[in-house]
């Protein structure tokens, strides 16, 4: 390979991964909501995407080909972070999974309707998610301060988080209805 073709090739890579990577990485970030894990499989993903960079084909759909390889690093990750206690099963990945790579890429839209559903949510549901989120604090944390079982609390946390999907769905098809 000349000099020139690998000049070449590195700006093609770069320029096709920097107006492709919020898309690769918003897909993560959908089934992997921790940030710091969510990057650093972005950064695996991209490390792979640059390692088989000469197999893509030019002209096809760069962000499907970086999904499918970041999807693949999701697995292995999954593989590896089954001790951990929230942990989704093959199928709902495998939902969310298919779901995140049709959805476009719309996160104004989906701020919005967080917002709105945000203010939906009672004032204690309100206040675990302002707990957990807004202040970091662990689920077995917010469950001790409250003297709940664990189990309880992650419960209503998985409850809250379904309320909110459901809510943002409706929201976000209600205003493409709309259109």
């Amino acid at each position: 390979m000349t000099e020139h073709h690998e000049k070449q090739e590195y700006e093609d890579f770069l320029r096709l991964i920097l107006e492709n990577k919020s898309r690769i990485y918003g897909y993560i970030l959908r089934l992997i909501p921790n940030r710091v894990v969510a990057e650093d499989l972005m950064q695996e993903t991209t490390l792979v995407m640059w390692e088989k960079f000469a197999q893509f084909e030019m002209g096809t759909n760069f962000s499907a080909w970086g999904i499918q390889i970041a999807r693949l690093k999701i697995l292995q990750y999954r593989n590896t972070a089954r001790k951990s206690p929230i942990y989704f099963s093959q199928d709902v990945f495998d939902s969310l999974a298919g779901s995140a790579e049709k959805e476009p890429s719309c996160d104004k839209d989906k701020t919005n309707a967080l917002g709105n559903c945000l203010k939906k949510l009672s004032k204690r549901d309100h206040k675990l998610i302002q707990l957990r989120y807004s202040e970091k604090q662990k689920i077995k944390d917010i469950a001790k301060d409250l003297q709940w079982p664990l189990s309880r609390t992650y419960k209503l946390m998985a409850k809250i988080h379904y309320l909110l999907k459901e809510c943002i769905e409706k929201r976000l098809s209600m205003s493409g209805a709309a259109e």
